[in-house]
């Protein structure tokens, strides 16, 4: 039997880096839904959330939820009187002006701290008896941003790990006293050059019994770790690694490679990619496989992970228009799945927790907004997600239907010939099955999409081993290593660029600097996954719903009777608003359309849709000084797509790639 060019274990790395250079990958479409029994359920808070703790707040043995609502600085719980339903407690006016995040003390009695960076103070919160919260004690500190508790030998019960919200500077605070809101002793620890300390999380890397402390600096993309001092010295950060690109904001820490030991894991926010550090028992790290973050959104700027019910890791990560959901088989952090699914808005919480007692992992979100800020997912997540892989047979299924892809009839024939090694059916469809790709099976240019990622990866897995002067594939740990070379060789990260060519790239895209325009739509969708041998197609069926609108029945009647989005069944036909130029076909489709109007028929990535537009509202663009930073990390990520496009077609050349399928002839870098 023929050994896939495609597994698992070889296949990741290069997948790494085709997102991390904004390769073909999976895109999430806003036509694509989730599975009709995952939603997003919103729950009774009041006005924008921004920190959120999971704690029994009323002691009844079930998790209720304190969100803050900066701008109102007000804070307030979320009582859960039996499981799934919460009711809200009264907002308690106790923050002041900016406060930032909460962070749950140890004990029996519910209290917290509270990093009130406006008034430059910590400030203790405890219930006040009617449902809501009181200010207990506090502590002046100069503009922190968040706290961790720690204990080590000798500096009592409790002590706070506090970063700041900017400034170089990380202070513990040593023997804290939650009634006085004061400390034994203040410790004040900076890096020159190394600013912006994140999120400490504190953990025991060697076994001892003694955690160490781990956090990052996002401006230097540095992890540094802090042992507990001995002798009566001072604490001091050590670094423990730099990441050689990206700006992680904190870490998480699980045992990936299943050895007793915890593991780091760091979202690489401007690289769409997470780094991970395998631990060998003793607290050395080494860096492990990066696990690729396959979306065209910013991302991920938090990561959130835990043990699933089946025994894998089950990680969540999010970017600025969806979550990326991650299981990871335990004790080989090589072998992972993903699956992407949308989010309405950007997050400013993520937490992954047993939130209803059902025994399966649930998502809490805050988002970055008014309304619904705050919502949950139910479990079981990954099980749910991963119906996703019907889609992708289903797909199959219609794709030979129709005679675009004769799936079944021969998995063993050849769709590319890329040097010597051909792809063929059958690696097609277990490279779609691992990576979760089905929805892009279901339109000519998602065929094309995952054969040219396919084609792209066999191309540097020859260069590697050309370079090697092996006479086969090289091993995940030889292209693991050979990738690192190549990528320095012939597409190396540019240098940063000047003010001005920022300037220019900024102007040229200012809709992805701020809110984009946006148009309110109800849709019709006709989706490639319904379509049965003997019954009318997508396209026949969306053309029988034009011939009704032209004859003049109302839009949103035949909406709510025939669209096939499964997201309608529960939410209606009204898909509320989306940016205009999310993405290049519903921006073509929208060209020069007003409220009011409505489009032909147009192919989407899942079927065919007729759209129309019922309101409008015009983009607000950020400021160039606010966004530079960020202008200038994209605009050093696509030129680095380039140069790797340019050296994947000089490759092609060299290897030589032919494409059997005329349909599929796009993913041939030879011919870009």
């Amino acid at each position: 039997m023929k050994t896939s060019h495609f597994s698992t274990r070889n296949r990741c790395a290069v997948v790494s880096l085709v997102v991390l250079f904004g390769g073909l990958a999976a895109t999430p479409s806003w036509a694509t839904e989730p599975a009709q029994t995952l939603s997003l359920q919103p729950l009774p808070f009041t006005g924008g959330g921004f920190a959120l703790v999971a704690d029994d707040v009323d002691q009844d043995g079930r998790i209720d939820l304190v969100v803050t609502n900066r701008s109102a600085a007000t804070v307030q719980v979320l009582y859960q009187k039996t499981p799934r339903q919460f009711e809200a407690g009264p907002a308690s006016k106790v923050l002041g002006f900016h406060a930032n995040e909460l962070t749950r003390l140890p004990g029996d009695a519910p209290r917290y701290v509270l990093s009130a960076e406006g008034q430059h103070t910590l400030k203790v919160l405890e219930p006040d008896g009617e449902g809501g919260m009181r200010e207990a004690a506090q502590r002046r500190q100069g503009a922190p941003f968040t706290s961790t508790v720690f204990s080590w030998p000798g500096w009592g019960e409790i002590s706070l790990a506090v970063a700041p919200y900017m400034t170089e500077a990380l202070t513990l605070l040593r023997d804290f006293q939650p009634e006085t809101a004061q400390a034994e002793a203040e410790f004040f620890l900076g890096v020159p050059g190394h600013s912006v300390p994140g999120q400490v999380t504190a953990v025991d890397l060697n076994g001892d019994g003694i955690v160490e402390l781990l956090y990052t600096t996002r401006r230097s993309g540095t992890v540094w770790r802090i042992d507990h001092p001995k002798d009566d010295v001072d604490p001091e950060p050590v670094e423990l690694w730099k990441a050689p690109v990206g700006a992680p904001r904190h870490l998480v820490v699980a045992d990936l490679n299943d050895n007793g030991a915890p593991d780091i894991l760091l979202p690489l926010e401007s690289e769409r990619r997470i780094a991970t550090l395998l631990n060998d028992g003793q607290g050395n790290f080494t860096p492990g496989p990066e696990l690729p973050v396959p979306s065209t959104s910013w991302g991920p700027a938090r990561l959130a992970i835990a043990e699933d019910r089946d025994g894998s890791w089950l990680l969540v990560a999010d970017t600025e228009q969806s979550l990326m959901f991650y299981r990871i088989e335990k004790g080989h952090p090589e072998r992972y799945q993903t699956i992407e699914w949308p989010m309405p808005a950007s997050l400013n919480q993520l937490r992954l927790l047993d939130v209803d007692g059902d025994g399966e992992l649930d998502v809490v979100v805050v988002m970055s907004r008014v309304k619904d800020s705050v919502g949950i997912v139910y479990g079981p997540l990954w099980k749910t997600l991963a119906r996703e892989r019907d889609v992708a047979e289903s797909a199959l299924a219609a794709a030979a239907a129709r005679g675009e892809i004769k799936i079944f009839d021969d998995p063993e024939r050849v769709l590319a010939q890329v040097g010597e090694h051909p792809i063929t059916v059958a690696d097609v469809r277990q490279f779609v099955m691992e990576s979760g790709m089905g929805q892009d099976l279901q339109s000519p240019a998602g065929r094309s999409k995952i054969l040219r990622m396919m084609i792209e990866e066999l191309l540097l897995k020859q260069a590697v081993a050309r370079d090697l002067g092996l006479s086969e594939l090289p091993s995940f740990e030889e292209y693991s290593a050979g990738l690192k070379r190549l990528q320095e060789q012939h597409f190396p990260m540019p240098p940063p660029p000047d003010e001005d060519v920022v300037r220019d790239y900024y102007e040229a895209n200012q809709e992805t600097y701020g809110i984009p325009e946006m148009v309110r739509l109800v849709q019709i969708q006709f989706r490639f996954d319904r379509d049965q041998a003997g019954r009318p197609t997508a396209r026949q069926r969306a053309e029988q719903a034009l011939q009704r609108l032209e004859a003049g029945e109302d839009f949103a009647m035949i909406a709510a009777a025939l669209t096939e989005n499964p997201r309608a069944a529960t939410m209606g036909p009204d898909r509320g608003f989306v940016a205009r130029n999310v993405e290049s076909w519903l921006r073509d489709a929208l060209r020069d359309l007003s409220p009011g109007q409505r489009t032909g028929i147009v192919e989407s990535p899942v079927g065919y849709e007729i759209l129309l537009i019922t309101d409008w509202r015009a983009p607000i663009i950020a400021e160039f000084d606010a966004v530079s930073a960020k202008v200038a990390g994209q605009w050093r990520v696509e030129q680095q797509q380039q140069a790797r496009d340019r050296y994947l077609k000089k490759l092609a050349g060299q290897f030589g790639v032919t494409v059997q399928e005329k349909e599929l002839e796009s993913a041939n870098p030879a011919i870009d």
